[in-house]
C-alpha cells in the first residue's frame, strides 16, 4: 500500500508508510474543491486504502438558500421497481405492498453487499500487486544468476582470470576516485562562472568538498595523481603489461578475433573474405540508410514516422518470422521500422537467426553492415549509444563474441570525441556495456576515465548527462548505492540550473536513468520537477517504453498522474494494449474512451484518439472497430481539417490490418495533395503487411 501511495502522489516511501501507521487515520488535505477530493479518494482506494472526505468547516460560509423540495407522494421500490405510495408526511412505508420486502433490511443487506464488494476488490488488487512483486523479485534473482554464469563462460572463452562480480569488485579501485572526481567537477564548475552555460553560484560545492574533509588544493592534487596513474597504466599496456594488469581493449579485441576464428574453423565456416555474395547483398538490403531527423509532426499528434506502437508491432512480427526461420521475410519487415533503436534490434534478431541456423558468414556480414550503418550517424555520441545498445541483446542471446565485436567498434569514435562532457558520457557508456559483458576490470578502467574527465570544465547539462550515464553503468555493475548517490548529487545540480529548458532536460535525463535502474517511483518523483507539459511527455514516454518492453508493474499509477487528457488517454490505451489480463485491459480501453470524451471542443483530436484506441484494442481482440470514430468524423462537415482526420483514421485502420476500412476512409479524401500523401502512406503499410507472417 505504501508503495502504491508513494507512486500515486509522488511522495517519499517513508512518508507514505508514516501515513498508514496512524491508528486513527490521517488528514491528507483540506479546503479543496470537491473534484480534487474525489480524485484523492479514488487514488487512495485504488491503492487499497479506506478513504473518505467531507465538507470543510469553511464551507459553512458558502451556504445559500435553495427552494425546498415538495413532498413526494410516490416512491419506487428498490427491489421490484414498482411505485409505492408514501404517507402524509412524504415518507415511504416500512414494507413494499408488491414484493413485501422490508425496506430497511433490504438497504442494510445492499450496503453490506457493497462493503463486501469493495473489500473483495481491494484484496484482489493487493493480491495482484503482491504477485507482480514476487514475480519481479524472481526474475531479478534469475537475472543475477544468469549474469554470474555468463561472466564465467565469457572469461573461459577469452582466457581471462576469474573475477568475482560483486559491487565491491566492480568499483573496488574507483569508488573513492568517483566521488573525489565528482566533487572536484562541481568545485571547478563553480570556479568558471564567467564562462557561458556554467553553473550559477551556490553553496553546493563547498559543502561537498567539506564532506570529504578536503580542501580545493587537496582535490586538485588528487586529480593530478589520477591523471598520472592513468598515463602510466596506458604506457604499461603499450609496452606489454604483465599478467596482473587488467586486460586492455586491444587484448580483448585480439581474443575476440582468435575466438571467432576458432569457432568458424570448428563449424567449418568460410573465412570472411570467402563469404557468399548473397550474404553481403542481404546485409545491404537489411541496413538501408536510416535517419533520425523526422519531419515535424502534424498538428493533430504523431506523424506516420513517429508511431512507437506500430514499430513495436513490426518488431514483434520480425521476431515471429525469425522464429519460423523466414529470415528474408524478416529482413523486408525490419527496414519498415522507423524507430532507429528498434530497427537495429530487429536486425540483431535476424543476426541471431542466422547464428542459430549455423550460417555464420551471413550473421557476420549482417552485423558488420549494421555497425557500418551506425557509423554513418553524424553524432559520435549517438553512434556509441546505438552500438552499445546491441550488447545487452547479444548477451541475453548467449552470443558474447558478437557482443564484444559490437563493443570494439566504438573505440575509434570514442577516441575522436573532444568535448569533455560527451567524452565522460562515452567512457561511462562503455563501462555500462563492459559490465553487461562481465568485463569487470575493463569496466573499472572505463569508469575511472569517465570520472577523471568530469573534472574538466563543462556545462551543467553535459555534466548531468555524464553523471546519469555513470549511474546507469553502476546500476548494471550491481553498485546500486553508489549509483543512487550520484543521481542525488546530479539532481542537486539540475535544480540549480537557471534556464528552465536546460533544467527540464536535465531532470528528464535523470528520470530515465532511474527507469534504467528499475526504480519507477523515483523516476516519477524526478519528473514532478518538470513543467506540466514536459512532465506529461516524460511520463507518457516512460509508460510506453516500459509497457511495450513487458514491464507493467506500477504503470497504472503513472497513467493516473498524467494531467493532460490527450496524453492520459494514450497512456490508458497503451495499458490496455499491453495488459496480460484481458478483463483489466478492456477496463483500460474503456477508461481511455471516457477520457477522450472530455475533448468535446477538440472533436478532431477526439477522432484521432478513438482511432488509436480502436487500433490498440485490435491487437488484443483481433477485431478492429472504428465505427465510433467514423461516426464522430462524419459529423465534422464544416471543419476544414476533416480530410486530415480521414487520413489519420485511414492510417490507424490500415495498421490495424483492416484494409477494407482503410480504403473506405481513403475514398473520403478529395483534395489531390492530401489524397496522394494518404495513398503513399497506405502503400507503405500494405508493403509491411505483405511481408508479415500470413501476409495481409
Amino acid at each position: 500500500m505504501a508503495q502504491a501511495i508513494a507512486t500515486a502522489f509522488g511522495i517519499p516511501l517513508d512518508k507514505a508508510e508514516a501515513l498508514l501507521k496512524q491508528p486513527s487515520g490521517a488528514l491528507i488535505k483540506k479546503n479543496v474543491p470537491a473534484t480534487t477530493a474525489e480524485q484523492f479518494q479514488t487514488r487512495l482506494t485504488n491503492a487499497g486504502v479506506k478513504a473518505n472526505y467531507k465538507p470543510s468547516a469553511s464551507s459553512a460560509t458558502k451556504l445559500e438558500l435553495v427552494p425546498m423540495k415538495e413532498k413526494e407522494t410516490v416512491s419506487q421500490c428498490p427491489a421490484c421497481n414498482k411505485p409505492v405510495e408514501n404517507d402524509d408526511n412524504g415518507e415511504r412505508p416500512l414494507i413494499c405492498p408488491h414484493c413485501h420486502i422490508v425496506f430497511a433490511k433490504f438497504e442494510q443487506n445492499r450496503q453490506r453487499y457493497e462493503e463486501e464488494k469493495q473489500i473483495r476488490e481491494r484484496l484482489e488488487r493487493m493480491q495482484h500487486i503482491q504477485s507482480a512483486e514476487q514475480e519481479r523479485k524472481r526474475q531479478q534473482e534469475e537475472e543475477e544468476t544468469r549474469k554470474k554464469n555468463l561472466e564465467e563462460n565469457i572469461r573461459k572463452q577469452l582466457g581471462l582470470a576469474k573475477v568475482i562480480n560483486t559491487p565491491t569488485g566492480l568499483i573496488s579501485s574507483a569508488t573513492l576516485l568517483l566521488f573525489l572526481g565528482l566533487g572536484l567537477g562541481v568545485v571547478v564548475s563553480k570556479l568558471f562562472l564567467s564562462e557561458p552555460q556554467q553553473l550559477p553560484p551556490s553553496d553546493a560545492a563547498p559543502a561537498l568538498a567539506a564532506a570529504g574533509g578536503l580542501d580545493l588544493e587537496t582535490l586538485a592534487s588528487t586529480a593530478n595523481q589520477i591523471a598520472a596513474a592513468q598515463t602510466a597504466a596506458g604506457a604499461g599496456a603499450d609496452a606489454g603489461a604483465g599478467p596482473e594488469s587488467p586486460a586492455s581493449d586491444a587484448s580483448i579485441a585480439a581474443a575476440v578475433a582468435d575466438a571467432t576464428a576458432a569457432a568458424d574453423a570448428e563449424n567449418g565456416a568460410a573465412p570472411p573474405d570467402e563469404s557468399p555474395a548473397a550474404a553481403q547483398q542481404l546485409a545491404q538490403d537489411a541496413t538501408q540508410t536510416v535517419t533520425e531527423t523526422p519531419s515535424a509532426p502534424p498538428p493533430l499528434g504523431i506523424s506516420p514516422a513517429q508511431d512507437l506502437e506500430w514499430d513495436a508491432y513490426l518488431l514483434s512480427q520480425v521476431q515471429t518470422s525469425v522464429a519460423q526461420d523466414a529470415l528474408a521475410q524478416a529482413t523486408r519487415l525490419a527496414v519498415q521500422i522507423n524507430d532507429i533503436p528498434m530497427r537495429y534490434q530487429a536486425q540483431i534478431d535476424i543476426v541471431l537467426g542466422y547464428q542459430r541456423l549455423g550460417q555464420r558468414s551471413a550473421a557476420d556480414a549482417l552485423l558488420n553492415s549494421t555497425l557500418q550503418n551506425i557509423a554513418t550517424t553524424p553524432s559520435l555520441m549517438r553512434r556509441i549509444e546505438l552500438a552499445t545498445d546491441l550488447v545487452p541483446q547479444l548477451v541475453r542471446a548467449n552470443q558474447p563474441i558478437l557482443a564484444a565485436s559490437a563493443l570494439a567498434a566504438i573505440d575509434p569514435w570514442l577516441n575522436a570525441i573532444q568535448a569533455p562532457g560527451e567524452l565522460a558520457q562515452a567512457w561511462a557508456r562503455k563501462a555500462w556495456a563492459e559490465a553487461w559483458l562481465g568485463f569487470t576490470q575493463d569496466s573499472n578502467i572505463s569508469l575511472q576515465r569517465a570520472v577523471a574527465t568530469l573534472s574538466d570544465p563543462m556545462s551543467a547539462t553535459a555534466r548531468i548527462q555524464a553523471m546519469s550515464q555513470l549511474a546507469a553503468a553502476l546500476f548494471q555493475g550491481d553498485a546500486r548505492a553508489d549509483a543512487e548517490n550520484i543521481l542525488a548529487q546530479a539532481r542537486t545540480l539540475a535544480e540549480d540550473i537557471e534556464s528552465p529548458q536546460a533544467r527540464n532536460e536535465a531532470l528528464a535525463s535523470l528520470a530515465r536513468t532511474w527507469v534504467q535502474g528499475g526504480d519507477l517511483p523515483r523516476a516519477v518523483d524526478m519528473a514532478q520537477g518538470l513543467s506540466a507539459a514536459q512532465r506529461d511527455a516524460v511520463l507518457l514516454d516512460v509508460l510506453q517504453q516500459q509497457a511495450l518492453g513487458g514491464q507493467s508493474f506500477g504503470l497504472a499509477s503513472v497513467a493516473e498522474m498524467i494531467a493532460t487528457p490527450v496524453a492520459q488517454a494514450r497512456a490508458y490505451a497503451m495499458l490496455g494494449r499491453t495488459s496480460a489480463d484481458a478483463r483489466i485491459g478492456e477496463a483500460h480501453f474503456q477508461h481511455a474512451e471516457s477520457i477522450s470524451g472530455r475533448l468535446k471542443d477538440e472533436a478532431l483530436m477526439q477522432v484521432l484518439l478513438l482511432g488509436e484506441i480502436a487500433r490498440y484494442r485490435s491487437r488484443v481482440s483481433g477485431q478492429a472497430d472504428f465505427t465510433t470514430a467514423e461516426a464522430r468524423l462524419q459529423g465534422l462537415v464544416d471543419d476544414p481539417r476533416q480530410e486530415q482526420g480521414w487520413e489519420l483514421l485511414m492510417l490507424n485502420a490500415a495498421r490495424a490490418r483492416d484494409l477494407a476500412a482503410a480504403q473506405r476512409y481513403l475514398a473520403q479524401i478529395k483534395t489531390p495533395r492530401v489524397a496522394a500523401r494518404a495513398r503513399g502512406e497506405l502503400a507503405q503499410v500494405q508493403q509491411a503487411l505483405a511481408a508479415m507472417p500470413g501476409g495481409s
